[in-house]
């Protein structure tokens, strides 16, 4: 007969080879993100500053544009397209522009002519260049010290 001498548990968890940790799977690089590393490096390189706003756009959902034939009937073309839904983008820049314009033909400031606000811009703009000018090309006295600029 056979006589039980001792018996052990020990608990153990039985790992699957299936199921993947949460920070392997975020950690994980498939080939778009490869790709789109790559073409980091190299158009960074190429284009600097201005490629965040290319990729930005190369990214984005892509939007369509009609171009309407001026040979053809371009009022009942841009009729149909309208009526489908379409956004006439030369109104969009004439409202822009009018309102651009609307925007400068303001009141001058408290009673002041408009002559004599333009008058004290060309006055700062004139101090500004000469002091840009200044930086560039420092006059220097005699001594060989180079004289301070103007305070504002």
């Amino acid at each position: 007969m056979l006589k039980v001498r001792s018996v052990c548990l020990l608990s153990r968890r039985w790992k699957s080879g299936a199921k993947k940790r949460w920070n392997v799977l975020q950690n994980k690089k498939n080939n778009c993100d490869r790709a789109l590393e790559n073409f980091d490096d190299f158009y960074g390189s190429v284009y600097g500053t201005r490629w965040k706003n290319m990729r930005a756009a190369l990214l984005t959902r892509h939007k369509y544009v009609a171009l309407v034939n001026n040979f053809g009937d371009t009022e009942q073309t841009c009729g149909m397209l309208e009526s489908d839904g379409a956004i006439n983008m030369k109104f969009l820049i004439n409202l822009a522009q009018e309102r651009a314009n609307d925007s400068t033909e303001t009141v001058p400031e408290q009673g002041k002519s408009r002559h004599e606000i333009e008058g004290k811009l060309d006055a700062l703009l004139r101090k500004q260049q000469e002091r840009e000018v200044a930086s560039i090309y420092p006059s220097s006295p005699e001594d060989g010290s180079s004289a301070p600029l103007p305070p504002d």
